[in-house]
């Protein structure tokens, strides 16, 4: 999760999209179990809340309305 600053999701060495505060990416990944499919870059400084997968899960499971949320993303 991004707590403060902006990044830029990449693929293939082109970018697709920029995030910031309240946006989150990785999630796909620990889903479905696939490595990343794209880099992220910091454009700015930021600051990152980062799980661990137990935890990601875990999180998703006590908050219905969230784990909804990242699976419509």
């Amino acid at each position: 999760f991004i707590l403060s600053g902006n990044v830029q999701i990449v693929k293939n060495r082109v970018p697709e999209a920029s995030l910031g505060v309240g946006s989150y990416f990785g999630e796909v990944g620990v889903l479905h179990k696939q490595s990343r499919s794209a880099s992220v870059v910091t454009e700015t400084p930021c600051t990152f809340l980062v799980l661990s997968e137990r935890n990601f899960i875990g999180l998703l499971a006590s908050n219905f309305l969230l784990a909804l949320e990242i699976e419509r993303e």
